[in-house]
């Protein structure tokens, strides 16, 4: 096969795998935190693969980040740390800075829902000891009156929690909706209202909620992260608001393209799900870019096929890079896809996407040939 044919046939393969899949599954990047300390990003549709991973940096010793979101008028990824300090996360070197001194009172619980309310900026936290906070991020503290009311009626167990209408744009929403999951009663709650912390119309989730689970929301379909009935283990799903019905997408991190019935073998605490763009952003996006492995596995010197799925959320790519042997120099810019024969062992491979305005974008595949 020519060059000029693969690199066709990839292009047109990287298509099909967007436009094979239904509306409602259309490709998001999810950020993940594990129980590792680590930050992983997988693409929605084939989470068994990950992304991009790095080491949590920049917290003191012991702290580790309780949840995550992407705040969306600022694009940046923001979280809780145990130490009660709200944090700023760089996407791509996993640097955590803090955001003010503390907050006080500090977390209770040991299972905390984290997403920022799009229409105040203020992050809300919640625990499965019915805590109901509001921190400010001009602060890093408590916004006035909070904490809120106790999670209500009862002794809820709600172990993550997420906004809607969190669309990435300086122009805030009008209105939002707050949801839970509660791991007792395996349930979508609407949390109404959000600063009485009153749980309303729940509806069945049909899965088996573990301890360890994260939820956020993008473009109006819920995404759950959990370690089912406590196992080992981490599966994404995609949760429908309006009936509360859990569909699998597939356990995180097994390494492979297609799910099969593979065991979870990454246990994942948090995720954030990259939003889409609306409206005029605070300043120009960077781009989205993944890098789908054919072949997640290669054997030495194997010929296998490397896909760059990029896009633009407020433009468009005007250049596609490669550095395929780690050494932070892209030295191929010919297009979407190459092929690669690795040596045996472990290597990193990048890609390095550029929009109309400079903006750059890269995605780490780490891959073991053997």
């Amino acid at each position: 096969m020519t060059a000029r044919s693969f690199m066709r046939r990839a292009v047109l393969m990287g298509a099909a795998l967007t436009l094979a899949v239904p509306a409602v599954a259309q490709a998001r990047d999810v950020h993940a935190l594990d129980d590792q300390g680590n930050l992983l990003r997988v693409d929605s549709r084939y989470p068994g693969v990950v992304l991009d991973e790095v080491a949590i940096s920049g917290l003191p010793a012991g702290v580790r980040l309780v949840g995550i979101d992407i705040r969306s008028t600022t694009n940046t990824l923001v979280g809780a740390g145990t130490d009660n300090v709200m944090y700023q996360v760089n996407q791509d070197t996993g640097a955590a800075t803090p955001i003010g001194s503390g907050f006080n009172p500090g977390l209770v619980g040991a299972s905390f829902g984290v997403d920022v309310n799009p229409v105040p900026d203020a992050m809300r936290v919640t625990s499965d000891s019915n805590m109901n906070y509001r921190l400010s991020f001009a602060s890093g503290d408590h916004g006035a009156g909070s904490p809120d009311g106790a999670l209500n009626p009862g002794s809820p167990q709600v172990v993550a929690s997420a906004y809607t209408n969190t669309d990435l744009t300086v122009n805030k929403p009008a209105g939002t909706r707050l949801f839970g999951i509660d791991r007792n009663t395996d349930q979508l709650l609407s949390q109404n209202p959000p600063n009485a912390g009153t749980l309303v119309d729940a509806k069945s989730i049909g899965v088996d909620v573990g301890s360890r689970t994260g939820f956020d929301i993008a473009d109006g379909i819920g995404y759950m992260s959990t370690n089912v009935g406590d196992g080992a283990g981490t599966k994404l799903f995609r949760i429908d608001l309006n009936t509360g019905a859990a569909t699998e997408l597939g356990p995180i991190g097994t390494g492979r393209l297609v799910r099969k019935d593979d065991v979870p073998s990454r246990t994942v605490t948090a995720i954030a799900v990259r939003q889409p763009a609306v409206g005029p952003p605070a300043v120009n996006m960077p781009p989205n870019v993944t890098i789908v492995a054919t072949t997640p596995s290669p054997k030495p010197k194997q010929n296998a096929a490397y896909i760059a799925q990029a896009n633009d959320p407020d433009g468009a790519i005007v250049k596609v890079e490669w550095d395929r042997d780690g050494d932070g120099t892209y030295d191929i810019s010919t297009g979407a896809a190459q092929r690669i024969p690795l040596d045996a062992g472990r290597h990193v491979v990048r890609v390095r996407a550029t929009d109309n305005l400079g903006a750059r974008a890269v995605a780490t595949l780490r891959v073991t040939a053997r």
